[in-house]
């Protein structure tokens, strides 16, 4: 009889023998009749729309899975809602074969082959699986030694009015009269700042915030991605030690220094991750 006292009576090498056979047994019990749906959660216990707790059963679909009603926004949702298994006809098993593929960087040609599916239906679910794993990052706050950055690039606005535009439009040419709309040198409202962090467990943010140079309200926008006791590790730009001073955050400053090739910070931390 296995028990608490046969456990620890075990080396280390004979208890993960042990794990592994127990997750062979269960991963065996998927066959081809196991549903999508019994491989989640299926206790729903919020609204995937809106985060509400009033909801109530509303029946049964066509497969006899049930239906909830949310008392808050009014929308019909089921337990694959807002998953990779909802609106599919794939089963559980070419889900698996298919995230095989792309943790192996395979090209949608080969996917099919692996797969059996149409190159339509391997695009979509590459992008419902990049969107579950955004909507997970996005929900994981930054923790611990969190190296932050910002990046900027070039925004095409070609075929947008004038009027519609976040910039001013640039005028071409050599007729140039208008001092507002010559071309600007260096990071200005004709750039886009994107906010870039990475934490010691690879949670990454990277996210658009704006036209032009970085900014304390740039930063700001995404306080709820970081953990209140994480460590800032930055360049000594003052939107980021503003940022991290107005939230009481620990910070790790990396102080340039002439005739130096790596930069660091007094704790050896540097930002060659989020570079």
């Amino acid at each position: 009889m296995i028990n608490e006292t046969f456990l620890n009576h075990l080396k280390p090498v004979e208890l993960e023998f042990i794990q592994a056979f127990i997750y062979k047994l269960t991963s065996d019990k998927i066959t081809l009749d196991t549903t999508n749906s019994e491989n989640i959660e299926s206790t729903v216990s919020r609204c995937p729309h809106c985060g509400s707790f009033h909801f109530v059963k509303n029946g049964f679909n066509k497969k006899h899975r049930q239906k909830y009603l949310c008392r808050n926004c009014g929308k019909i949702f089921s337990d694959t809602t807002n998953t990779i298994f909802s609106h599919t006809r794939s089963h559980y098993h070419t889900w698996t074969t298919f995230i095989a593929c792309e943790l192996n960087q395979m090209t949608l040609e080969q996917e099919v082959v692996a797969t059996g599916k149409s190159k339509t239906t391997c695009f979509h679910m590459r992008h419902k699986l990049y969107a579950a794993i955004g909507d997970h990052i996005r929900n994981t706050p930054l923790k611990g030694i969190v190296k932050i950055d910002s990046t900027f690039t070039g925004i095409n606005l070609k075929g947008m009015k004038a009027k519609n535009m976040p910039r001013i439009s640039k005028v071409r040419g050599k007729s140039k009269t208008d001092t507002n709309r010559k071309h600007k040198r260096g990071i200005n409202s004709h750039k886009v700042c994107i906010v870039t962090a990475i934490d010691e467990w690879d949670t990454m943010l990277f996210e658009i915030a704006g036209n032009g140079a970085e900014s304390t309200e740039k930063y700001q926008k995404y306080i709820e991605r970081f953990d209140k006791d994480c460590t800032i590790v930055s360049d000594g730009k003052q939107a980021i030690l503003e940022f991290a001073s107005n939230n009481q955050f620990q910070k790790d400053t990396i102080q340039p220094k002439p005739n130096r090739k790596n930069y660091a910070s007094q704790n050896g931390n540097n930002l060659g991750e989020v570079n």
